[in-house]
């Protein structure tokens, strides 16, 4: 049975930037840039202001809790990885964090299409 629009989604009837905010909230992009800097400290500030609500995506979408893990490890290590090129003048730490969410539930579906 298809879901109505006016249905509450996943995340509640919020909007994505009332997520986004919430999920992150004051400070992350500062976080994320002394995280580049190779402050571990800001870093794991960072992951445990974010995790619950990136590991509930990924688990939500992904259906697994094994593979919700392992996607939520290989996106902090991405951003820590990319963060010392982190701009927040450009983009904020959680539009990075999601980009980096929506990359590891998109992996899934190319290898299914590629074969």
């Amino acid at each position: 049975m298809a879901r109505r629009m006016d249905e509450p989604h996943v995340f509640g009837p919020r909007p994505l930037a009332g997520f986004l905010s919430t999920m992150c909230g004051d400070g992350a992009d500062d976080l994320l840039v002394a995280a580049g800097r190779g402050d571990m400290v800001a870093f794991a500030d960072f992951y445990d202001r974010t995790v619950h609500a990136v590991y509930g995506l990924l688990r939500g979408v992904l259906g697994e809790a094994g593979g919700a893990d392992q996607a939520a490890q290989r996106v902090y290590l991405t951003l820590w990885r990319t963060a010392p090129w982190f701009d927040p003048a450009g983009v904020s730490a959680c539009s990075v964090l999601l980009l980096a969410a929506r990359r590891e539930l998109v992996k899934p579906l190319r290898a299914i299409l590629a074969k």
